[in-house]
């Protein structure tokens, strides 16, 4: 049972950075996928219907984090100079995006524009600081304390924000026609230096004694994070959106399923009593599922200038 516990919680982690991993993307290069007023308004409806749907993703991994894995408070202590600036950032996003159209005026609608963007870059930079933590074994302040492994984290901070921000671009151009030209140029532009960012951390990584001894076992599942890059690269240059929206989705996934399959021994080691955990999940994640599935059929339409504005 700890380990079927733990292989929910990789596919909830996973299922966030691809679905709301879309959002922050998005977030990150919003003053460059649109001009202001109603094109940058069209390229946040392609987010605001499913915002709340993919968050449900990180919210049922912390649920499934605090029962069925009680020990891992002390990660969450050891974690906080990515837990706390990020839990900051995922309230500035969400803020922005909210309030950006409760006042009709410029000056109110760019400021929380900027909080938007600035709350999705430091959110994303903040999980690359948490997967560059635990892969390093977690040591006290993510190792940010020792100078040969200082770098690490900030490393993979600037590695996951490059690959969020290319699959942003990359499913914009599905979902909003009108800002397609600049999303398929953006991901064209990001897809390399995300892909040669990604590999030269994991490579360099790798030379840290801790790293190896964690990531080791899964650094190939890392490197398809640069190979899904250059698929979806390819791909944009032959004006196949989809495939280059599914390259960058894996490329999303598979840092966090690497980093968090490497620590799931040590998960199904600190499990608590995962009974009524394991009953909770059975109702509770097909829930999940089916209304994510519900929400992203109910708005799979490309988003027109008739499109319900939601923020």
């Amino acid at each position: 049972m700890d380990v079927a516990l733990t292989a929910v919680l990789l596919l909830l982690v996973a299922g966030w950075f691809v679905l709301d991993g879309y959002g922050l993307g998005t977030g990150i290069l919003l003053h460059r996928l649109a001009p202001p007023g109603w094109p940058r308004r069209r390229v946040l409806t392609g987010v605001g219907p499913v915002l709340l749907a993919n968050e449900m993703w990180l919210v049922a991994a912390a649920g499934l984090v605090a029962g069925a894995f009680p020990a891992a408070e002390r990660v969450l202590a050891d974690a906080w100079p990515a837990v706390v600036p990020g839990l900051c950032a995922w309230v500035l996003r969400d803020a922005g995006l909210w309030l950006r159209g409760r006042r009709d005026t410029v000056r109110w609608r760019r400021w929380w524009e900027g909080a938007y963007a600035l709350g999705s870059l430091v959110f994303a930079a903040c999980w690359g600081l948490l997967l560059g933590g635990l892969a390093l074994g977690l040591p006290s302040a993510l190792g940010l304390t020792d100078p040969a492994t200082a770098w690490f984290g900030p490393a993979c901070g600037v590695a996951v924000a490059l690959v969020l921000a290319t699959h942003g671009a990359a499913v914009t151009a599905l979902r909003v026609p009108s800002a397609a030209d600049r999303a398929v140029r953006l991901a064209d532009q990001l897809a390399l230096p995300a892909a040669v960012t990604t590999l030269l951390v994991t490579l360099a990584g790798l030379t840290l004694p801790a790293v190896r001894a964690q990531l080791a076992p899964a650094a190939a599942l890392v490197l398809l994070a640069p190979l899904g890059l250059l698929f979806a690269r390819r791909a944009l240059r032959h004006r196949q959106r989809r495939r280059a929206a599914a390259g960058t989705a894996v490329a999303a996934a598979a840092p966090a399923l690497a980093v968090l399959g490497c620590a799931a021994p040590h998960l199904v080691a600190i499990a608590g009593d995962s009974r009524v955990v394991a009953v909770l999940l059975l109702a509770a994640v097909p829930v999940v599922l089916a209304h994510q599935g519900l929400l992203w059929w109910l708005f799979r339409r490309p988003v027109t200038g008739r499109t319900v504005a939601f923020f």
